[in-house]
């Protein structure tokens, strides 16, 4: 009975996609390829002649799933435009190997879109993480389950480290000029404009 048991596990195991110990044998584009998920991607990164970098290198893939790109707005004019295509896609590339063991931090892409990854969240930028740490010869693919666009909102990156460098300007400013009085401000208002 315990046999079966196993057996049924191992073969679960093997059935889905990036827990099979076979996947680490192909690099990022050959592990895609071999993914229905990943169809329209596939064809997105063979248009925009970014096989040969998915090849070589180190990288960490946020896949976006086929169903992801009806979202993405005149998707079809995006296939033809080889030079947006290109920047869009290495918006979901970063020249390191991410895992979900690492911790909540900001990243850039290749394609100079900058943005949080938390993995204890399961986000990056606005897209939900479905999947992680699909290991590929030459990084790591995590699937997710939109496109990831210049100008989207990343979580909350930006605002906390803007507050980190000004918070402390701003207090040291009102620490040595007080603010007036409102009744102050008022006399002061008056009386320039009685002159």
């Amino acid at each position: 009975m315990r046999k079966i048991f196993l057996s049924s596990v191992a073969a679960l195991i093997m059935s889905v996609p990036g827990l099979s110990a076979r996947a680490a044998d192909k690099d990022i584009l050959d592990t895609l390829k071999a993914d229905d998920r990943f169809t329209t991607l596939v064809q997105a990164i063979e248009k925009a002649n970014l096989t040969e970098s998915l090849r070589s290198g180190t990288w960490t893939l946020f896949a976006p799933v086929n169903d992801a790109f009806k979202a993405v707005p005149d998707w079809d004019a995006t296939m033809q435009d080889t030079a947006k295509l290109s920047k869009m896609l290495n918006n979901h590339l970063i020249k390191e190997n991410l895992s979900s063991s690492d911790a909540s931090r900001e990243v850039a892409s290749a394609g100079e879109m900058k943005y949080k990854v938390d993995f204890a969240a399961k986000k990056v930028a606005e897209a939900s993480i479905t999947q992680a740490d699909w290991k590929a010869t030459n990084g790591t693919i995590h699937v997710i389950d939109r496109v990831l666009m210049p100008g989207e909102k990343t979580a909350e990156a930006t605002p906390l480290l803007r507050d980190w460098l000004f918070d402390p300007l701003k207090s040291l400013v009102s620490s040595v000029v007080p603010p007036l009085a409102p009744n102050a401000a008022q006399a002061s208002a008056a009386g320039n404009s009685a002159q």
